[in-house]
């Protein structure tokens, strides 16, 4: 029987390094950022020489690693920003999968040899292949699409139409048939339907009672099996369906955020990794039930078994190590280590070697000539940057999310500081609104909880962390400056933080999990956004008592505008607005656009969002809500950002690699500048007014 190929989770990567192990911690006392040799910092009162920054990660790597441990015995540079693989089932070749690009990229398993990138759509989310590995199918979520692809010459074959928000496409290894999974809201059950081709046609199955995030078929065709992740922190599910009755059987109980995973070659062995718990579950699926559950460290992200079925390999980004888990005993064995954070790995024919993915090296902060380009200089940073910019020195910094450590920014003298040493990504940086504390929140790693620190932006001293809940994120500052709100969301909380007592103050339950906050200019409003839920919580300060509920459907964000009076939230397909005094919504305007980004002049008079399926930047009155301008940008942007002026936009497009500088006046490109393939962010100053230095 042929080796049932191996299928990764949509997203692995992004889903575990962003929501899972964004952490910091920084010991007090003994590290500054700047060391004796660094450059002087500039003051405060000094403008920097540029006031734009595009942030690049390093380029993707693929090497092949001896599983005995020790140095890389081959390292081959990958185009774009690939984060998963997916092998044949010879194992002599593999597909890397692009998401931000849009690309697959081809490797030979034996040579290392990366062959020409293969454009598939504009965002491609997932890719699975026929049972004998003729064919690569990719799942176009915006396109609405599967693109064939045929394995053995690269070329792609006519796409077949699906519908637009659809999160994979498994063929049947019997028919001509598939399963596609559909995108569904969190809480809500997971919609898969059995596709025929020949007619473009489906049959809808509600499973389980979250989204469906990945499928696999027996290898004999009569049962599919649907892996669920569970809403919050709660255990993910591997779910049968008869593909004949096209009912679902019993769930069987997973770990936390199932993700990557592999079966034996008689398919009768389910490995995956539960990335929010640290372990491996393995299922037998002949008697449906977990046999085991290993655990094998901080954040797995991806997953293989060895040709022989005996060794299942687990990669783990945060701890930058490969695990052994022996499939006879079910035991972890000595792990590899490794000198980054590895995504996903593919365990070719040979023996005793495997090839790993690094889905991005350390980076650069690239600053403009002035405000429209063209790049003058480039600041080498840690692997993935996270930058913030103040108005000097002394309050820009960057984040190396993957590298575990940050750094001051010193755009002057085109330098970044000594590096510090934190504790597994830092995950946001904040300043309070003098400038004069930068604020650095560790997401915690699923075994410890995360923590805030404060490091003097004067003396670069950090403070003593404090401990902040289990999974925190979205650190949100009052206006005076003196209380941190911070979500967590396992918990179903909001810790708060006094900041110059330096001490959590409370911890305020919920009846959902926090997926943003945002306080009104006055103080007297916390609005709390539920994606689990499709709902808003305002909460009333400074006694933080929870008033009703606001229900908002497809909701992605929320900004407070300057004004205070209403709250603008961003829903995945509109906008609504949503009256500070009276918690009642106000305006609800629907578009067809896909809204990625959305930003408000420093005014309030006016509001720029980013159609990232219609390719094009809009201005939005913050009134009405309508749209009064569109202008192309690209082929799919993704970052957005203003100059604090008010007078320039700046749109980040991966996917093209170009940089579009707007002149707001007249609503024109005024600049078109290209960028590398690991581009992800555009960056300016804070709109914050700081003293100079003492």
């Amino acid at each position: 029987m042929p080796l049932v190929p191996e299928r990764k989770s949509r997203g692995a990567v992004t889903a575990i390094l962003v929501a899972v192990v964004l952490v910091v911690v920084i010991a007090g006392g003994g590290y500054y950022l700047m060391g004796r040799n660094s450059p002087a910092a500039v003051p405060l009162s000094t403008a920097l020489p540029s006031d734009v920054a595009v942030v690049h990660s390093g380029p993707a790597q693929l090497v092949l690693q001896p599983l005995t441990g020790g140095a890389p015995t081959q390292t081959v540079k990958l185009p774009g920003s690939p984060t998963e693989i997916l092998s044949s089932p010879d194992r002599s070749k593999a597909f890397l999968l692009d998401s931000a690009h849009g690309d697959v990229i081809p490797v030979n398993l034996v040579n290392g040899q990366v062959g020409a990138a293969i454009p598939v759509g504009k965002l491609p989310v997932d890719e699975d292949m026929s049972a004998d590995g003729s064919t690569l199918y990719v799942t176009d979520n915006l396109g609405g699409t599967v693109i064939p692809i045929n394995t053995a010459t690269d070329r792609l074959e006519p796409a077949q139409p699906l519908a637009e928000g659809v999160d994979f496409y498994v063929p049947s290894p019997t028919t001509s048939g598939a399963l596609v999974g559909a995108a569904t809201s969190p809480g809500q059950p997971g919609v898969v339907y059995f596709y025929n081709p020949g007619t473009s046609t489906g049959s809808p199955v509600a499973v389980g009672s979250n989204p469906a995030d990945a499928a696999f078929y027996s290898p004999d065709g009569t049962t599919v099996w649907v892996v669920e992740d569970g809403l919050n922190s709660q255990p993910g599910y591997v779910i049968p369906i008869n593909v004949a009755s096209r009912k679902p059987g019993s769930p069987i109980k997973l770990g936390i955020a199932p993700g990557a995973y592999a079966l034996t070659a008689n398919g009768q062995m389910l490995v995956i990794a539960d990335g929010g718990d640290g372990t491996v579950s393995i299922v037998d699926l002949v008697k449906r039930v977990v046999v085991a559950t290993v655990p094998v460290g901080v954040a797995p992200t991806g997953l293989d078994i060895d040709k022989a079925g005996t060794t299942a390999w687990v990669a783990s980004a945060t701890e930058h190590k490969l695990v052994p888990i022996n499939l006879a005993t079910n035991h972890a064995g000595s792990p590899i280590s490794l000198d980054n954070a590895p995504g996903d790995l593919a365990l070719p024919a040979a023996a005793g070697v495997a090839w790993v993915l690094f889905p991005s090296s350390n980076g650069t902060v690239n600053f403009l000539d002035g405000t429209a380009g063209p790049f003058d200089r480039s600041i080498h940073v840690g692997n993935g940057p996270d930058l913030l910019i103040g108005t000097g020195s002394e309050t820009s910094w960057v984040a190396n999310t993957l590298t575990n450590t940050v750094q001051r920014i010193n755009a002057a003298g085109h330098s970044a500081g000594a590096p510090i040493p934190v504790f597994q990504t830092p995950s946001e940086l904040t300043l309070t609104p003098d400038g004069s504390a930068l604020l650095v929140l560790s997401y915690g790693d699923g075994v410890h909880p995360g923590e805030l620190t404060s490091i003097n932006t004067t003396t670069s001293k950090p403070s003593t962390p404090i401990s902040v809940g289990a999974a925190p994120t979205n650190l949100t500052i009052s206006p005076a400056g003196d209380v941190a709100y911070i979500a967590d969301y396992q918990a179903n909380a909001v810790v708060i933080v006094d900041i110059p007592n330096w001490k959590v103050k409370g911890v305020l339950p919920l009846p959902c999990g926090p997926t943003d906050l945002a306080v009104t200019p006055d103080n007297t409003q916390l609005f709390v956004a539920c994606g689990d839920s499709s709902a808003i919580l305002p909460v009333k300060l400074p006694d933080y008592t929870i008033e009703g509920l606001v229900s908002v459907p497809n909701m992605r964000d929320l900004l407070m505008p300057v004004a205070g009076t209403n709250l603008l939230v961003i829903c995945s397909n509109g906008l609504v607005t949503i009256d500070t005094d009276t918690d009642k919504v106000t305006k609800s305007v629907i578009e067809t656009a896909n809204l990625v980004s959305v930003v408000e002049t420093t005014d309030g008079g006016t509001i720029l969002a980013l159609d990232n399926s219609g390719a094009a930047l809009l201005l939005i009155d913050p009134v009405t809500l309508a749209t009064e301008k569109a202008l192309a940008v690209g082929t799919r942007p993704d970052e957005l950002a203003l100059s604090p002026d008010n007078l320039s936009a700046y749109v980040l497009d991966g996917g093209q690699q170009k940089l579009f500088v707007i002149d707001i006046s007249t609503w024109k490109v005024k600049a078109t500048l290209g960028v590398s393939p690991d581009a992800t962010d555009v960056i300016v100053p804070l709109p914050v007014v700081v003293p100079p230095s003492s």
